[in-house]
């Protein structure tokens, strides 16, 4: 019964490291978000995420266990464009607060509340044409243990290890007010060494993702969007064994966006489509408001 404890938390626990229960902390860019940024610009971005979660797949099966999962987030980025070199670049500081609910088969198990990890962000431009409206950006994205996280809880707003991540966008003007973005990256992970009340040691394989974005535009205020998210790889081990839980998954976003005399507001609403092994996903709500001085 404890061999298995342990590795039925270990199994929930490095499931959630990267279905985004927090998806400040994956990299879903908005439509449109790899547009070159004017530079000497301080921003302050605040989002409040609402995600539902319900069935367990295993290895691309549902599960028969009833099970839910309900997190908040209030999350905060600070930060200021500027130029590097000739290239326009940006850098942000991010922290947050949240917490997670557990219902049904799940209720036995602790949730959490508290402050999550902080994430440290610079991007760059290397290439920009606004003629063409076509931009290139790169950023690299570093994630420091800060948040809550206790060894004998499954679900934890904090991952107790640091991540590294690579991204790359690209986005032009398809044709009249209608812009396409692509973007691809990939995130390494740190070992965290106090899994369970054993403190078992838990290593996890670099996670790809891919999304693709279309954002249409309907003046200078207004627009819309839809994105698709595909996401591969990120397999577990526990003390040096293969947990075979490879995270697959499809899911789909829809945005609304506008500009307000305080700065631009807008509100995403999205979920799976499919998940290989993890808690599908049934809403994601996000609003948020941003604010440049």
């Amino acid at each position: 019964m404890k061999y298995y404890f342990v590795n039925y938390s270990l199994y929930c626990l490095a499931i959630l490291l990267l279905m985004p229960i927090f998806p400040s902390y994956s990299i879903d860019l908005q439509p449109g978000e790899v547009r070159a940024p004017k530079t000497d610009i301080n921003f302050a971005q605040f989002v409040y995420q609402h995600s539902q979660r319900g069935d367990r797949y295993v290895r691309g099966e549902q599960q028969m266990d009833d099970t839910g999962i309900r997190s908040q987030q209030f999350q905060m980025r600070l930060g200021r464009t500027f130029e590097i070199g000739k290239y326009p670049s940006a850098f942000y500081m991010q922290v947050l607060r949240g917490s997670i609910r557990l219902k049904g088969d799940l209720s036995h198990l602790k949730g959490d509340s508290g402050w999550g990890d902080v994430a440290f962000v610079q991007a760059i431009w290397p290439y920009v044409n606004h003629e063409t409206q076509s931009y290139m950006g790169l950023a690299a994205y570093w994630v420091v243990p800060a948040g809550s996280y206790q060894a004998d809880r499954v679900f934890n707003l904090g991952e107790n290890r640091h991540r590294l991540a690579l991204q790359a966008g690209y986005q032009t003007l398809l044709a009249k007010q209608l812009h396409g973005m692509v973007v691809a990256d990939v995130t390494w992970f740190g070992e965290n060494d106090e899994v369970g009340l054993a403190h078992n040691v838990l290593n996890q394989q670099a996670l790809y993702a891919g999304q693709i974005s279309l954002r249409y535009d309907f003046n200078a205020r207004f627009a819309v969007g839809a994105s698709y998210f595909y996401t591969i790889g990120g397999e577990t081990e526990l003390n040096g064994q293969d947990l075979n839980n490879q995270i697959r998954s499809h899911r789909y976003q829809l945005m609304g966006g506008i500009d307000i005399p305080l700065g631009r507001l807008s509100l995403r609403y999205g979920a799976d489509l499919e998940t290989e092994n993890g808690y599908f996903e049934d809403q994601r709500w996000i609003l948020s408001y941003t604010r440049f001085f």
